[in-house]
């Protein structure tokens, strides 16, 4: 399972941007944000939930993994790198 399949799993299938963004900022190169965001509209749907963005899990992510999810991990892994 990918980080943020994890993260937003942890959270009942939905996580605020506020709390992704927090979370993950300083594990992410700025120029990984795009191929982030790209995953996350993958694994995830963006809602507003009472005035917040919120990221809920698409159907049959918080089990399994799919191509997307490695070039995630990919990222992470570069950005670990980089400093």
């Amino acid at each position: 399972m990918s980080q943020v399949t994890a993260f937003i799993t942890a959270r009942g299938g939905q996580a605020p941007s506020t709390a992704l963004v927090s979370h993950f900022k300083q594990q992410l190169a700025p120029e990984h944000t795009p191929l982030f965001k790209q995953a996350l509209k993958q694994l995830a749907v963006r809602k507003t939930v009472q005035g917040q963005s919120v990221w809920v899990l698409k159907e049959g992510r918080k089990e399994g993994a799919g191509a997307e999810e490695e070039e995630e991990e990919d990222m992470f892994t570069a950005a670990g790198r980089r400093g």
